[in-house]
């Protein structure tokens, strides 16, 4: 830590709390891909409100330490790109301590990184009566090309006011810049959250011509209803409603009436929960009519436990034809309601889904 960082923390956390706490067991954080994490809209996670401090910033609009604050502006996308705290310089190590609206229970912290991916290499915590307390650190790395995720636990789960990240630009050959920074609570946690469903979920997205030559069985039974949903573009045409039954768009392409469309196109995430008579499945149908490619995780949600059953990272798969993505489950299991998940924003669209079935 420089001088200037040591005065700072005298003035925010007092001299005896920037003391050097020794770091206990490491925790083992995660850098995950976009879409691997599904609940950034949970309204339970805390997402940093104000900066307590900051070494510098690249200027005071764009790139400045306040764009840290809230949800996500700029990820799952990866660039320079404003909208994220940047370091002012591409060949310094620095730092920003931000702080939430109030101390947070948080089972996990998530750092979300969208340039010079790889720099941020110590995570502290800033406890509820003010004292840092280092919860992660790593050697700095060079930037990868995609932005990530990064994921991690707090053990044992507590009370914390803020964090402070550090950065090394030089280590990453290039600007660091952090998009946003959440507290989040033991229920919401990623790492901690939902397994993933034991085997392997076999998938593939069929072209409107493959699925003409193998057309989904007689036996499928489709959505009956919508037990809920975060968003719907309208009451009628693009209304959650639309994805029960039968496609009605499929295998035609475009933004057409018919089909569950969320309400923006910004959104990092969106999703539907869809009710069937209780069916023991082998195989799952989803029919995608546009932004094809944005739906990237189905949970079982049947009777209110939640198992992933597939996922994917979300990217335009077809900007001109529909889909029909088959998921062949790796042995039958009782299903009767599913919850798909899609990322607007990594598409760049509205992910319009037709309809759903389940196929015994």
């Amino acid at each position: 830590m420089n001088h200037r960082a040591l005065r700072v923390c005298a003035a925010l956390l007092g001299l005896a709390a920037c003391r050097t706490v020794a770091l206990g067991a490491q925790v083992s954080a995660r850098r995950v891909d976009p879409g691997a994490c599904p609940n950034l809209t949970d309204p339970s996670i805390q997402w940093a409100a104000s900066v307590r401090g900051f070494s510098n910033q690249y200027n005071n609009a764009g790139w400045s330490a306040r764009q840290a604050l809230g949800r996500p502006d700029v990820f799952p996308r990866h660039g320079d790109i404003a909208g994220t705290w940047s370091t002012l310089s591409s060949g310094s190590s620095d730092w920003i301590d931000l702080s939430f609206a109030a101390p947070t229970f948080a089972g996990e912290v998530w750092v979300f990184e969208t340039y010079g991916v790889g720099g941020l290499y110590r995570v502290t915590a800033i406890e509820a009566n003010g004292a840092p307390t280092p919860l992660w650190s790593t050697t700095p790395v060079r930037g990868r090309g995609t932005a990530g995720q990064l994921v991690m636990p707090v053990v044992p789960a507590r009370p914390l006011a803020g964090v402070r990240l550090e950065v090394s630009a030089s280590a990453a050959g290039g600007y660091v810049q952090i998009d946003a920074v959440a507290a989040v609570p033991p229920n919401a946690a990623c790492l901690g959250g939902p397994k993933p469903l034991s085997g392997v979920a076999a998938s593939g997205r069929l072209t409107p011509a493959e699925y003409s030559a193998s057309p989904i069985p007689g036996s499928a039974v489709w959505a009956r209803g919508v037990a809920s949903f975060t968003t719907q573009y309208g009451t009628s045409s693009w209304a959650a409603q639309q994805i029960v039954g039968p496609p009605t768009v499929f295998p035609a392409h475009g933004d057409r009436p018919g089909a569950w469309a969320p309400r923006s196109t910004a959104n990092l995430e969106d999703a539907i929960v869809v009710e069937f008579p209780t069916t023991w499945a082998r195989q799952i149908w989803v029919f995608e009519t546009y932004g094809v490619g944005g739906l990237f995780q189905i949970f079982d949600v049947s009777g209110g436990a939640r198992t992933l059953l597939w996922s994917a990272t979300p990217a335009v798969v077809s900007a001109s034809e529909a889909r029909v993505l088959r998921v062949d489950l790796p042995a039958a299991r009782p299903i009767s309601a599913l919850r798909l998940v899609v990322a607007p924003a990594a598409v760049q669209s509205y992910p319009e889904l037709d309809a759903v079935a389940l196929v015994p």
